[in-house]
């Protein structure tokens, strides 16, 4: 399996420290709270929706979805 690219950004790392744990304390069928979609949206927003897919380990197709439907635009010149 692809592991997640070191994660420089503060808020990133956070992110990913919260998912990790909402992950290791639902069953692996539990959706993802909203507050954590939004945080991730929000990462996306800044540093691409690639980079934090990767870093957060979330399905790329999902959060690019989640970000076209706020209307936010990715960083780095991703189309959506």
């Amino acid at each position: 399996m692809s592991q997640s690219l070191p994660v420089a950004d503060a808020q990133l790392a956070d992110a990913a420290a919260a998912l990790a744990e909402w992950r290791s304390t639902l069953p692996r069928s539990s959706r993802i709270p909203e507050d954590l979609w939004s945080r991730a949206t929000a990462l996306a927003e800044r540093h691409g929706v690639a980079k934090v897919a990767v870093a957060l380990k979330l399905d790329y197709t999902s959060l690019k979805r989640r970000l076209t439907v706020t209307g936010q635009r990715p960083a780095g010149g991703e189309r959506t």
